[in-house]
């Protein structure tokens, strides 16, 4: 998809020039999303990082989907086009005669961010304890951990283990997202 994106943005995104005229060249396009600084960043959201998990298959200790979810990260880079992205919208609705409020709409972005912090850093601390768990495996006195304290994790885990229900997968991420909260909160 991003792959498709790049291409789209590389060939067919025109743009309006100082003159207002409407650019439809290719060769001008490219030259434009070259010196535009947006290009680095869309490749490197596009690289495949998520291909280290089956180079390697033994990194039990993070489980397989956690480092698969941590080395597609960088996916997240293409977030550094959000800003332009809300503003363009906002004036498109402008243009168009709605009117949206301001202050709503500051505090609706604050909401997003500040939930999308807490999920990241959900994820963090519930794979940091997972880790944890797995690292000290067969000494409980070293496995001392939140997750542990709240009877999310087992005592004495296998690797790769059986796979979890849903239900023990989203008690575990409810408790990481509270925690997560309380620690961004206080």
């Amino acid at each position: 998809v991003f792959f498709a994106d790049f291409i789209f943005r590389v060939a067919f995104v025109g743009f309006y020039d100082e003159n207002n005229n409407l650019v439809v060249n290719h060769r001008n396009i490219w030259a434009r999303y070259v010196n535009s600084g947006k290009m680095k960043w869309h490749v490197l959201s596009m690289l495949p990082t998520e291909g280290v998990v089956f180079f390697y298959p033994s990194l039990c200790p993070l489980w397989k989907l956690q480092m698969w979810s941590f080395f597609r990260m960088n996916k997240l880079l293409r977030a550094i086009e959000m800003p332009n992205l809300t503003r363009q919208v906002e004036y498109s609705l402008a243009r168009s005669g709605i009117k949206v409020p301001k202050n709503p709409l500051k505090v609706l972005k604050l909401l997003l961010v500040i939930l999308m912090l807490a999920h990241i850093n959900s994820c963090v601390f519930f794979a940091m304890a997972n880790f944890n768990q797995h690292s000290n495996m067969g000494d409980p006195e070293r496995q001392l951990n939140w997750a542990n304290a709240q009877g999310l994790l087992e005592s004495s885990p296998t690797c790769p283990g059986n796979p979890a229900s849903y239900e023990v997968i989203s008690h575990q991420y409810t408790a990481a997202l509270y925690w997560a909260m309380a620690t961004i909160t206080t």
